[in-house]
């Protein structure tokens, strides 16, 4: 009966093992604070962006990823918490969502 309890054990800690590793390798992308974000590609010059906090970055204009909209000004959200976001170094351009896909 022991023998059993302990291969039992020893199973259960062997599948919490191989779960923890899978979950702990994580997601293909950038690491963003509390998670992981998908890597975002400039929809106007296709040039990988990086992540850089708002208050950081001297941008000249705003791209949406999704539907390519160019806008004046980022979300004020991103801007009273010093936020990362994208930013193509090419265009200048901050690369994150309109407002209107924002609300999608």
């Amino acid at each position: 009966m022991s023998r059993i309890r302990v291969s039992a054990v020893l199973a259960a800690l062997c599948l919490f093992a191989a779960a923890f590793a899978v979950v702990g390798s994580g997601c293909a992308g950038t690491q963003e604070a509390g998670g992981f974000r998908a890597k975002v590609l400039c929809p106007k010059c296709h040039a990988e962006t990086t992540l850089k906090p708002i208050g950081d970055i001297d941008y000249e204009t705003c791209l949406c990823p999704a539907c390519g909209h160019e806008y004046g000004e980022v979300w004020d959200g991103y801007k009273s918490l010093n936020a990362d976001v994208h930013f193509c170094s090419n265009c200048k351009a901050v690369v994150e969502l309109c407002p209107s896909c924002r609300g999608k």
